[in-house]
């Protein structure tokens, strides 16, 4: 699992720490809100859908799933992980635990 911490600015200002895992694996750490990302491509139409859900037990947990516009893959998967973080900010949810299979946004975020 990797950990990082980011402050927005603006009239955001509010500190995110978040971690990542993939999907089906490890269990929810205490004190971490953790969220299930994916999404789906087809290469010839170039439209796609990004998905998250809060992963919890809840019968009907928070959950987002919007159509798009997209030349790959890795950009639907990039684009529900951005939604994540702006519902975790825009709910000021501190520390998040980001489960995806997208190499691409775990990467573009752990090296800041």
């Amino acid at each position: 699992m990797r950990c990082r911490s980011f402050s927005a600015g603006g009239d955001i200002n509010q500190s995110l720490s978040f971690c990542f895992s993939k999907p089906g694996i490890g269990k929810n750490h205490s004190g971490w809100v953790s969220f299930v990302t994916d999404g789906a491509w087809l290469a010839d139409s170039n439209i796609g859908a990004a998905a998250w859900v809060l992963d919890s037990s809840e019968e009907n947990p928070p959950h987002q799933c919007v159509q798009c516009r997209a030349l790959s893959a890795s950009f639907v998967e990039i684009r529900a992980g951005l939604m994540v973080l702006h519902w975790a900010l825009e709910h000021k949810i501190d520390n998040i635990c980001i489960k995806t299979n997208c190499a691409v946004f775990v990467q573009g975020l752990s090296t800041g």
